[in-house]
């Protein structure tokens, strides 16, 4: 009766190996999501530090252009000055406005090269796409 488990135990071998292979794969496309949320948090907080730099350079570099502009017309036309100053702030916060809008809305989401791997696995695992078709990009021997 020796015989009847021996294809028992390797049945229960192939299930195994085939657990450590899915094991293998959720552990790797893991990996590279961590990989893509550490690339996106450095690169959003370079972003945001050279961000602030500049704004606060820009900021102080708009008040003083528009003080030296208010002191020009000071004695003729101080009124219209003060109000072509301020039309000016508010159209350059509208247009950061209209830059800030499109940026959000055209922002790759987030993942999208872990998402992307796992939809090509799971059509690799579904039969619907060959090796050749998987492979990475780079010159061909």
């Amino acid at each position: 009766m020796a015989a009847p488990s021996q294809p028992l135990e390797g049945l229960g071998r192939r299930l195994r190996h085939l657990g450590d292979l899915g094991l293998a794969l959720v552990e790797n496309r893991l990996a590279l999501a961590a990989a893509e949320v550490e690339g996106r948090i450095v690169l959003l907080q370079r972003l945001l530090a050279w961000g602030a730099v500049v704004a606060l350079c820009a900021a102080m570099g708009l008040q003083a252009l528009a003080l030296a502009v208010i002191v020009w017309f000071w004695d003729t036309h101080r009124m219209a000055a003060i109000v072509s100053v301020a039309a000016f702030f508010m159209l350059a916060a509208g247009v950061g406005l209209l830059v800030l809008r499109h940026l959000v809305r055209h922002t790759p989401t987030l993942l999208a090269g872990s998402l992307d791997e796992l939809r090509a696995d799971r059509q690799h695992l579904a039969g619907r796409s060959t090796p050749a078709d998987t492979a990475p990009p780079g010159p061909s021997p």
